[in-house]
């Protein structure tokens, strides 16, 4: 059985991607492709958080806040994916395990190499594919999400000092440590933009990576895809106001669902799109990343160009 693994990145829509291969799983179970219900579905971030050497917002949002409450909830976790695994292979050859929190929480090698030293035994092949966005784009949707989830910093001071050498936005450095542990031959990075996707859609483009005959299929649906949006100018202005007012975790700890509910109204109220990019400054951001993407796309993309500004 082979495992296809999808890390992401974040911010290049692998939300549409997890949920449209749970609305298809019966179809691609039928292609032999196989999805995990042990992993958390539709994102399978249960496998990242095992395996991360720290607490997050994952862990917190399950009220876990030791190690040993962690160990605590994860007992036999690993059992019950390789018994789901051993059901699995008797009417499957693929399984495909998608988090875009692969990218953003596994940065220490030493976690990527456990999970590598898990995964292997159990699959005859394991192959790693993900997607790339400029970085300039990605501070942009990382701050409207991080907004959604609490933030009350302006955009102005948002990771504003970022650069190759903070690993979330150096891609180089991100699938080195991937290629290290499972080969570079097993790294599949794809970019997220449009033209190049099969179909002009990325769950479309995803598909054909598993097989290229697949997105042809009249079995799979494909309907309108609801994007993650970003939020409007006055859309952030109101949800900071609300973030301060009603921080996510109280001082004792709790959390507050109050603020979740006001934030989901407010991305539901129609107002004008994101604003687009400006070139020039998309241009002198990315100069930030210069050696580091020219990098990337000289070993992965066998191009000398920087593709991102093409």
């Amino acid at each position: 059985m082979k495992c296809i693994l999808h890390i992401g990145t974040e911010k290049t829509g692998s939300t549409a991607i997890q949920d449209w291969l749970y609305q298809n799983e019966a179809a691609l179970s039928g292609h032999g492709i196989a999805l995990s219900h042990v992993l958390w579905c539709n994102n399978n971030r249960a496998l990242c958080s095992y395996f991360q050497s720290y607490l997050d917002d994952a862990m917190w949002d399950r009220g876990i806040r030791t190690e040993e409450g962690k160990a605590d909830y994860f007992t036999g976790f690993l059992e019950r994916f390789s018994q789901e695994i051993e059901r699995l292979r008797k009417n499957h050859t693929v399984l495909v395990i998608s988090s875009e929190h692969f990218h953003s929480r596994l940065q220490d090698p030493k976690d990527i190499e456990n999970l590598k030293l898990f995964l292997q035994p159990l699959f005859s092949e394991i192959k790693i594919i993900c997607y790339l966005r400029d970085q300039y784009s990605l501070r942009h949707s990382l701050f409207s999400t991080a907004i959604k989830h609490g933030e009350t910093t302006p955009y102005a001071l948002f990771q504003d000092d970022v650069d190759d050498s903070v690993p979330y936005y150096n891609y180089h450095l991100m699938l080195s440590k991937w290629a290290d542990q499972f080969g570079q031959k097993n790294i599949h990075p794809r970019l997220f933009e449009q033209k190049n996707w099969r179909g002009y859609d990325l769950r479309k483009d995803f598909l054909s990576f598993l097989d290229p005959h697949l997105p042809d299929k009249t079995e799979f649906h494909f309907g309108k895809e609801r994007p993650n949006k970003s939020l409007s100018q006055p859309q952030i202005r109101v949800a900071r106001l609300i973030n301060r007012i009603f921080p996510r975790y109280r001082k004792n700890g709790q959390y507050s669902w109050i603020r979740d509910r006001l934030i989901w109204l407010v991305c539901q109220i129609p107002g004008p799109s994101p604003q687009k990019s400006d070139t020039r400054e998309k241009e002198i951001f990315l100069k930030r990343f210069e050696k580091s993407n020219r990098a990337l796309f000289q070993e992965y993309f066998k191009s000398d160009k920087n593709l991102f500004l093409e």
